[in-house]
Protein backbone atom coordinates (compact mmCIF):
# COMPACT_ATOMS: atom_id res chain seq x y z
CA UNK A 1 0.00 0.00 0.00
CA UNK A 2 3.18 2.26 0.31
CA UNK A 3 4.05 1.84 -2.80
CA UNK A 4 0.60 2.28 -4.15
CA UNK A 5 0.21 5.66 -2.31
CA UNK A 6 4.34 6.83 -3.76
CA UNK A 7 3.11 5.87 -7.16
CA UNK A 8 -0.61 7.98 -7.00
CA UNK A 9 1.05 10.60 -5.16
CA UNK A 10 3.59 10.73 -7.68
CA UNK A 11 1.29 10.47 -10.64
CA UNK A 12 -0.85 13.29 -9.51
CA UNK A 13 -4.01 11.00 -8.73
CA UNK A 14 -6.83 11.87 -6.58
CA UNK A 15 -8.02 8.70 -5.56
CA UNK A 16 -6.66 5.34 -5.79
CA UNK A 17 -9.96 2.12 -6.69
CA UNK A 18 -8.99 -0.74 -5.43
CA UNK A 19 -10.16 -3.91 -6.62
CA UNK A 20 -10.58 -7.08 -4.43
CA UNK A 21 -11.25 -10.70 -5.51
CA UNK A 22 -13.61 -13.12 -4.06
CA UNK A 23 -13.59 -16.73 -5.66
CA UNK A 24 -11.57 -15.50 -9.19
CA UNK A 25 -13.33 -12.65 -10.20
CA UNK A 26 -13.50 -9.16 -8.72
CA UNK A 27 -15.51 -9.38 -5.00
CA UNK A 28 -15.01 -5.94 -3.57
CA UNK A 29 -14.02 -2.10 -4.60
CA UNK A 30 -12.48 -0.24 -2.10
CA UNK A 31 -11.97 3.81 -2.81
CA UNK A 32 -8.62 5.87 -1.17
CA UNK A 33 -7.79 9.11 -0.92
CA UNK A 34 -4.83 9.95 -2.03
CA UNK A 35 -2.88 12.57 0.78
CA UNK A 36 0.80 13.29 0.47
CA UNK A 37 2.26 9.87 0.19
CA UNK A 38 -0.60 7.65 2.49
CA UNK A 39 -3.94 6.65 1.30
CA UNK A 40 -7.12 7.36 3.24
CA UNK A 41 -9.63 4.95 2.78
CA UNK A 42 -13.01 6.57 2.22
CA UNK A 43 -16.27 5.45 1.47
CA UNK A 44 -18.52 3.02 -0.18
CA UNK A 45 -17.35 -0.16 0.20
CA UNK A 46 -19.09 -1.81 -2.64
CA UNK A 47 -19.32 -5.97 -1.93
CA UNK A 48 -19.63 -7.11 -5.62
CA UNK A 49 -22.82 -10.27 -6.43
CA UNK A 50 -21.28 -10.43 -9.74
CA UNK A 51 -19.59 -8.89 -12.81
CA UNK A 52 -20.17 -8.75 -16.58
CA UNK A 53 -16.71 -8.01 -18.07
CA UNK A 54 -16.20 -5.95 -21.21
CA UNK A 55 -15.37 -8.80 -23.32
CA UNK A 56 -18.42 -10.19 -22.58
CA UNK A 57 -20.65 -7.79 -24.59
CA UNK A 58 -21.75 -8.16 -28.08
CA UNK A 59 -20.05 -4.49 -28.77
CA UNK A 60 -16.77 -4.34 -27.10
CA UNK A 61 -15.92 -0.34 -27.49
CA UNK A 62 -12.16 -0.84 -27.71
CA UNK A 63 -12.56 -3.10 -31.26
CA UNK A 64 -14.96 -0.38 -31.72
CA UNK A 65 -12.04 2.03 -31.25
CA UNK A 66 -14.19 4.52 -29.07
CA UNK A 67 -11.90 6.58 -27.40
CA UNK A 68 -13.58 7.70 -23.72
CA UNK A 69 -13.10 11.30 -23.78
CA UNK A 70 -15.72 11.94 -20.54
CA UNK A 71 -17.73 10.43 -18.26
CA UNK A 72 -21.29 11.91 -17.37
CA UNK A 73 -23.38 10.28 -14.46
CA UNK A 74 -27.02 9.60 -15.13
CA UNK A 75 -29.31 10.65 -12.24
CA UNK A 76 -31.24 8.29 -10.41
CA UNK A 77 -33.65 8.84 -8.30
CA UNK A 78 -33.40 9.68 -4.63
CA UNK A 79 -32.21 6.98 -2.21
CA UNK A 80 -29.18 4.34 -2.25
CA UNK A 81 -28.74 4.79 -5.63
CA UNK A 82 -28.27 8.35 -6.10
CA UNK A 83 -25.60 8.56 -3.37
CA UNK A 84 -23.66 5.89 -4.72
CA UNK A 85 -23.67 7.90 -8.31
CA UNK A 86 -22.73 10.84 -6.53
CA UNK A 87 -19.84 9.47 -4.60
CA UNK A 88 -18.57 7.46 -7.72
CA UNK A 89 -19.26 10.58 -10.01
CA UNK A 90 -16.37 12.50 -7.93
CA UNK A 91 -14.31 9.36 -7.49
CA UNK A 92 -14.48 8.88 -11.39
CA UNK A 93 -14.34 12.71 -11.97
CA UNK A 94 -17.27 12.51 -14.18
CA UNK A 95 -18.24 15.78 -15.78
CA UNK A 96 -21.77 16.27 -14.30
CA UNK A 97 -25.30 14.96 -13.55
CA UNK A 98 -27.34 14.10 -16.79
CA UNK A 99 -31.39 12.90 -16.28
CA UNK A 100 -30.65 10.42 -19.64
CA UNK A 101 -28.10 9.64 -22.11
CA UNK A 102 -29.53 11.36 -25.36
CA UNK A 103 -27.59 12.91 -28.31
CA UNK A 104 -24.45 11.72 -27.31
CA UNK A 105 -21.06 13.19 -27.94
CA UNK A 106 -19.03 10.49 -29.43
CA UNK A 107 -16.62 9.32 -26.56
CA UNK A 108 -18.68 10.04 -23.93
CA UNK A 109 -19.37 7.43 -21.76
CA UNK A 110 -22.84 7.40 -18.99
CA UNK A 111 -22.48 5.59 -16.20
CA UNK A 112 -25.86 4.27 -14.77
CA UNK A 113 -26.62 2.90 -10.73
CA UNK A 114 -29.73 1.89 -10.93
CA UNK A 115 -31.85 -1.25 -9.80
CA UNK A 116 -32.62 -4.45 -11.84
CA UNK A 117 -34.49 -7.14 -10.76
CA UNK A 118 -34.16 -5.99 -7.01
CA UNK A 119 -30.23 -5.95 -6.95
CA UNK A 120 -28.44 -2.46 -7.70
CA UNK A 121 -26.50 -2.09 -11.13
CA UNK A 122 -23.51 0.19 -11.99
CA UNK A 123 -23.81 0.02 -15.97
CA UNK A 124 -21.58 2.05 -18.77
CA UNK A 125 -23.00 2.66 -21.87
CA UNK A 126 -21.77 4.81 -24.89
CA UNK A 127 -23.08 5.65 -28.71
CA UNK A 128 -22.75 3.19 -31.01
CA UNK A 129 -23.65 3.64 -34.78
CA UNK A 130 -25.70 6.49 -33.47
CA UNK A 131 -27.49 4.13 -30.65
CA UNK A 132 -26.94 4.41 -26.97
CA UNK A 133 -26.05 0.88 -25.77
CA UNK A 134 -24.43 -0.72 -22.95
CA UNK A 135 -20.49 -1.39 -23.36
CA UNK A 136 -19.54 -3.13 -20.34
CA UNK A 137 -18.67 -3.62 -17.37
CA UNK A 138 -21.62 -4.48 -15.08
CA UNK A 139 -21.27 -4.86 -11.55
CA UNK A 140 -23.93 -6.32 -9.60
CA UNK A 141 -23.57 -5.10 -6.00
CA UNK A 142 -24.67 -7.55 -2.78
CA UNK A 143 -23.97 -4.54 -0.39
CA UNK A 144 -21.90 -1.33 0.38
CA UNK A 145 -20.83 0.27 3.43
CA UNK A 146 -20.98 3.82 4.32
CA UNK A 147 -18.82 3.68 7.07
CA UNK A 148 -15.28 3.49 6.86
CA UNK A 149 -13.29 3.63 10.09
CA UNK A 150 -12.83 1.32 12.47
CA UNK A 151 -14.96 1.14 15.96
CA UNK A 152 -13.21 2.15 18.65
CA UNK A 153 -11.69 -0.94 20.67
CA UNK A 154 -13.63 -1.45 23.55
CA UNK A 155 -10.81 -1.30 27.31
CA UNK A 156 -11.04 -4.82 29.25
CA UNK A 157 -10.52 -4.71 33.05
Amino acid sequence: MADLASYASEIGAKYVLLVSRWKGGPGKLEFYQVEGETLRLVPPLIYLKGVRLQRQYRVMWRKLRIRPRRLLTVKPPPGEALKIAEALSVYFNSQGLVKKPENPEKGTIYMEVSPKDGVLRITFHSAVEGEIVEIGPALKLRHVIWRTEKPESGSSS
